[in-house]
């Protein structure tokens, strides 16, 4: 089930990427000689891309800090025998996988940053956002309403990357 959700959330980033981009190509105007009379357009322009770039590598920096603590602490787990379950142990093995992709979309965002392609760094944060919520999806199939941390921990990514989402798409 964690596969199907992550490959739809693929697909739905996939086409919101594929139709911004068909979009800004079919809008984008011809050049024209700037008039005196006409004002600057600053959205969009290389010093607010360069901000916003800057802003959200710093959040994505700090992600990938987080995760990483979290995974070494998610990785302690199966040496408490209270929380050593078989699907516990597998859910574990799954996060530690899927956060290993997390932290390498971390690093694809932070190249993308560095390139002003805030399209594609936006692709890559909802791919960061995606492999966290596959780890709490396998805990959440396990019942009991899942766990709590994994499901703070996944809130907290989800807000970090919507905000850094939201302040790509505006500059972009």
């Amino acid at each position: 089930m964690a596969l199907s959700k992550q490959t739809l959330a693929l697909i739905v980033v996939s086409a919101y990427i594929i139709f911004a981009t068909c979009k800004n190509a079919h809008s984008a105007p011809t050049k024209l000689e700037a008039k005196p009379s006409d004002k600057p357009n600053t959205k969009g322009t290389p010093g607010q891309k360069a901000d916003v770039a800057n802003m959200v590598a710093k959040q994505m920096q700090a992600v990938e800090k987080k995760i990483n603590e979290f995974n070494a602490s998610l990785k302690k787990r199966p040496k408490n025998p209270k929380s050593s379950s078989p699907r516990s142990r597998e859910c574990i093995s799954e996060c530690d996988e899927v956060f290993g992709a997390a932290v390498d979309d971390i690093k694809k965002t932070l190249d993308s940053l560095k390139s002003l392609n805030l399209v594609k760094a936006n692709f890559d944060v909802s791919a960061v956002a995606t492999n966290v919520d596959t780890c709490n999806d396998c805990f959440n199939d396990m019942g009991k309403g899942g766990d709590p941390e994994v499901k703070k921990f996944g809130d907290w990514v989800r807000k970090i990357t919507g905000d850094a989402l939201a302040a790509l798409q505006k500059a972009a």
